[in-house]
C-alpha cells in the first residue's frame, strides 16, 4: 500500500513537473502577436494601366523624398510598353483626414522600363534608379542628372554625403561622386553578392553580403579600412560539418544608428536556422547584443528616430520593434491579420474581405520626422502586392492607408479603427 501511494505521488509530481516545463516552453516562444485588427474601408480605385495582367505584378521598390514629400514606387513585370514608375505626394498633415486625402489623390506615372531599385538621397535632392539591365539613373530636382551602365546586376545602393555606393552580384562596390558625376573607384570587397551597404559618416561605408564578415570601406579611394568577423569559430565548424542546416553564411542587411553609433546586422538565409540580428558598437567595433528570437529571415530594417527605435520585418510578414533606450524587443506583430477590408460602410456585419493574399515585405521606409512607416509588398510565390502606410504609436500600431495592386489598378482603403497593443 505504501508503495502504491508513493507511486501515485510520484506520478503527480511528474505531471506537475512536465506541466511546468510545457508552460515555460510556451512562454519562452514569442509567437506572432495578432491584435484586434484595424478596419479598412475602400475609398478609391486608381487605374495605372489599361492592359490587364496577372496578380504577380508586384510593387518591387519604394522610396520617399523628404525634399518634395513624394513617394516613388515601381511595379513589375518587365513590360517595355507600359509605365512602371509612379509617384504621389504625402505629408504628415495628410494623415489628419485620410478619406479626403485619398479621394483627392492623383498618381503620376512615367515610362522608365523595368526597375529593380529606387533610392532617395538623405536630403531628397537626388533620386537614384537602377533598372533590371544594370543601368543607373540619377535625377536631381526632377531632371535626369547622370546615367551609367554596369556589367553585373546591382543588388544594393546607399547615399552618403556627395557619394553613392553600389554593390553588385560579384562582390564589387562602385563609388560615385554624384556632385561631379564621376566614378571614383570600383573595388572587389567580398566573394559573392553585396546584399547591403550602410553609410556611417564622412566617406565611410559598411559593406556586407555573402560570407561572415562586414567591411568598413573608404568611398574616396575604395580601400578597406577594417574587416569584422561576425561568427565564432565554433559556429563556422558546425556549419562546415553539416550539423546545422545552413548552406552558407550571409548578412542580409546592415543598418547604422548614428545617435548611438550602433550597427545592426541581420544574419541567416531562407534555408538557414541560424537567423539572428547582431548589434555592434562602432566606437569599439565590439558585439554588444544579439537578438536570437527570430525564426524567419530578416532582410528589411529601418531606423525611426522620432520613436528612438529600429523596426524590422521578416520573411513571414512579422513586424518587430526594438527600443534603443531600453534595449528590448517587442513581440512580433503579424501584419496579414492586422487589418480587415470592407468594400463599404454597410457590410460591417456581413461579409468581411479579410483573408486576402499578403506578399513579402520588399521595402520599408520611415517618413522623416514622423512615426509613419510605408511598406511595399508582393511576391511571385505568395502573391499579395501593394502598399501600406502605418503609424507607430507608443504601444501599438495603427494602419492608415492600404492599397492593393491588381490588374493594373490600385484599390485604396482608409482606416476606421486601431490595432491593440503589440508589447
Amino acid at each position: 500500500m505504501d508503495f502504491i501511494l508513493f507511486f501515485l505521488k510520484d506520478i503527480k509530481i511528474s505531471k506537475t513537473f512536465f506541466l511546468m516545463i510545457f508552460m515555460s516552453f510556451l512562454f519562452a516562444c514569442k509567437e506572432p502577436y495578432a491584435p484586434l485588427p484595424t478596419l479598412m474601408i475602400k475609398s478609391k480605385q486608381i487605374k495605372l494601366s489599361s492592359q490587364q495582367f496577372g496578380a504577380n505584378e508586384l510593387v518591387n521598390t519604394l522610396s520617399y523624398s523628404p525634399k518634395y514629400k513624394n513617394f516613388f514606387f515601381s511595379v513589375n513585370p518587365r513590360d517595355f510598353k507600359r509605365k512602371s514608375f509612379f509617384s504621389f505626394s504625402f505629408k504628415k498633415s495628410d494623415s489628419k483626414n485620410l478619406k479626403n486625402y485619398v479621394e483627392s489623390l492623383s498618381i503620376n506615372g512615367e515610362f522608365l522600363g523595368p526597375i529593380r531599385r529606387i533610392e532617395s538621397s538623405k536630403d531628397g535632392a537626388y533620386l537614384a534608379i537602377i533598372d533590371w539591365n544594370g543601368r543607373l539613373y540619377i535625377y536631381k530636382d526632377g531632371l535626369k542628372y547622370f546615367d551609367s551602365s554596369f556589367e553585373f546586376d546591382i543588388w544594393s545602393l546607399e547615399f552618403g554625403e556627395n557619394l553613392l555606393a553600389l554593390g553588385d552580384e560579384t562582390g564589387q562596390v562602385h563609388f560615385i561622386d554624384f556632385a561631379s558625376k564621376k566614378l571614383l573607384k570600383m573595388k572587389k570587397v567580398i566573394d559573392g553578392k553585396v546584399f547591403s551597404i550602410a553609410w556611417v559618416g564622412n566617406s565611410m561605408f559598411v559593406v556586407a553580403g555573402t560570407g561572415n564578415h562586414f567591411y568598413l570601406v573608404n568611398g574616396l579611394n575604395g580601400e578597406t579600412e577594417r574587416s569584422i568577423k561576425t561568427s565564432k569559430n565554433l559556429e563556422d565548424f558546425i556549419i562546415f560539418s553539416g550539423i546545422n542546416h545552413c548552406y552558407k553564411n550571409q548578412i542580409n542587411k546592415v543598418l547604422h544608428v548614428p545617435s548611438h553609433n550602433l550597427l545592426f546586422t541581420s544574419h541567416g538565409g531562407d534555408y538557414c536556422s541560424r537567423k539572428k540580428i547582431k548589434i555592434w558598437n562602432l566606437d569599439t567595433w565590439e558585439l554588444v547584443h544579439v537578438i536570437d528570437d527570430i525564426k524567419s529571415t530578416v532582410s528589411q530594417m529601418i531606423l525611426v528616430p522620432k520613436n528612438n527605435e529600429v523596426v524590422f520585418v521578416d520573411f513571414d510578414e512579422n513586424l518587430w520593434r526594438f527600443d534603443l533606450e531600453k534595449f528590448n524587443l517587442s513581440y512580433p506583430f503579424y501584419l496579414p491579420d492586422s487589418f480587415y477590408l470592407f468594400n463599404n460602410l454597410e457590410n460591417f456585419s456581413k461579409k468581411v474581405v479579410s483573408r486576402f493574399q499578403f506578399g513579402t515585405i520588399i521595402s520599408i521606409i520611415n517618413i522623416p520626422e514622423t512615426e509613419i512607416l510605408a511598406m511595399a509588398f508582393g511576391s511571385y510565390f505568395k502573391g499579395g502586392t501593394g502598399l501600406l502606410l502605418s503609424k507607430l504609436n507608443k504601444d501599438s500600431i495603427s494602419h492608415l492607408i492600404y492599397s492593393n495592386y491588381f490588374a493594373g489598378s490600385l484599390n485604396f482603403y482608409v482606416s476606421k479603427g486601431k490595432a491593440s497593443s503589440i508589447r
